[in-house]
């Protein structure tokens, strides 16, 4: 049986009216009031990129069970189970998340504010590797800036190039603002380093690889000696010269030129260098020759030793004078005193002989001419001149 209430204006369905009454149901009595749940404003804090869970202080008097909705964030992503709300920022991300948590229980709703503060921190730099050509010998210098300039910083923070290490295939320096690599000697191919980059606080480091070329080397021309004897020109094979010379790059070498010679002559033909010493010439003397590898060119010095050899000496005709029937005396040393010998030898009459209107004789380093009997006219005679080693022959005219 159901009760209509006069003052509620409901049916009551629960009990008979005498029930009701009989339970205490005044007419000044109503069923109990649904209350809306209760949610209080919060405000967190979480350093970069690290998700924060928050539970939401959340609750409904009636026993309701709270179901929690927020609303999206702007830079982040966010999940929720029961009351505890997980907050995971987006990477790099610092500053303020201002979102809105809806309870609800029981058909009815509350608001509330939270906060989530995400507070920087710094993030590292990233060094990006870089790639450079190069010529085979020549120092790299490579501006700081030119290496920073493919790197970056999340946070926009200047960088700097703090130091370089580990290098390969040459040595390098960190000087002002530039890098220096100096290549080892000929080296050809994939030279690298490592440098590192600072924002103040973090570091990182990357690779620059240094791509050599090769280029042509010069050739290295060694100096030689050769030896000939006074008066002797001397050959000598372009190869023979090039023989000890060298080239890095492993090239034939040719001699091109030869030239600047000193105490004589010097000539480059079909290959072939001929040295010819000045006449009468004894001593250090010397060229210079050119050496090719068909790019480059380097220049040597000859050295040539002329060895002495005796040169004859010279004689000078004499003329003297005598009476008929006088025979002359003439010293050897009076005959020889016009007579020259290059070498600067000792001079001496050795022999006398093809007397013309008269004889000769050599006797004690005297010579005596005996004109012929009854005879005026001219006469002669011939006398030969030693240096010791080699002779000439004068004629000695007799009046």
């Amino acid at each position: 049986m159901h009760c209509l209430h006069a003052r509620w204006g409901v049916w009551v369905s629960c009990c008979t009216l005498a029930a009701v009454l009989a339970a205490g149901c005044g007419d000044d009595q109503r069923p109990p009031e649904d209350h809306a749940p209760t949610v209080a404003d919060v405000s967190v804090s979480t350093p970069e990129d690290v998700p924060i869970t928050v539970t939401i202080d959340a609750s409904d008097e009636d026993g309701d069970l709270v179901a929690l909705t927020v609303t999206e964030p702007s830079h982040g992503a966010l999940t929720v189970s029961g009351l505890a709300v997980t907050y995971t920022p987006e990477a790099d991300f610092s500053g303020t998340e201002d979102l809105t948590v809806t309870a609800t229980a029981g058909g009815l709703s509350a608001t509330a504010a939270l906060e989530i503060v995400v507070t920087p921190v710094n993030d590292p730099p990233v060094a990006v590797d870089d790639e450079r050509a190069a010529v085979e010998d020549q120092v790299q210098v490579i501006p700081v800036a030119l290496l920073l300039a493919n790197d970056s910083d999340p946070d926009g923070d200047t960088l700097a190039v703090t130091a370089v290490a580990e290098p390969m295939g040459g040595v390098v320096a960190l000087i002002d603002s530039n890098v220096e690599f100096t290549p080892s000697p000929n080296f050809i191919g994939d030279a690298t380093f490592t440098y590192t980059i600072s924002d103040g606080q973090a570091t990182d480091s990357a690779t620059v690889t240094l791509q050599f070329g090769a280029v042509n080397d010069a050739p290295v021309a060694v100096d030689d000696a050769a030896t000939t004897a006074e008066d002797t020109a001397v050959a000598i094979t372009g190869a023979t010269l090039s023989a000890n010379d060298t080239d890095a790059d492993g090239q034939a070498l040719d001699v091109t030129a030869v030239g600047n010679a000193v105490n004589g002559t010097v000539t480059l033909a079909a290959g072939t260098v001929t040295f010819t010493p000045a006449a009468d010439f004894n001593g250090a003397a010397s060229f210079e020759y050119t050496v090719s590898d068909g790019a480059a060119t380097d220049t040597g010095l000859v050295t040539v030793t002329v060895t002495a050899v005796n040169d004859p000496p010279v004689a000078a005709d004499d003329a003297r004078s005598t009476a008929e029937d006088t025979a002359v005396a003439i010293t050897g040393a009076s005959l020889v005193a016009n007579d020259t010998d290059i070498d600067g030898g000792a001079l001496s009459v050795t022999a006398v002989g093809n007397a013309v209107n008269g004889t000769v004789a050599l006797a004690a380093g005297t010579v005596t001419f005996t004109p012929a009997a009854d005879f005026n006219g001219a006469a002669s005679f011939e006398y030969t001149v030693s240096d010791g080693a080699a002779t000439d022959t004068g004629l000695v005219t007799v009046t």
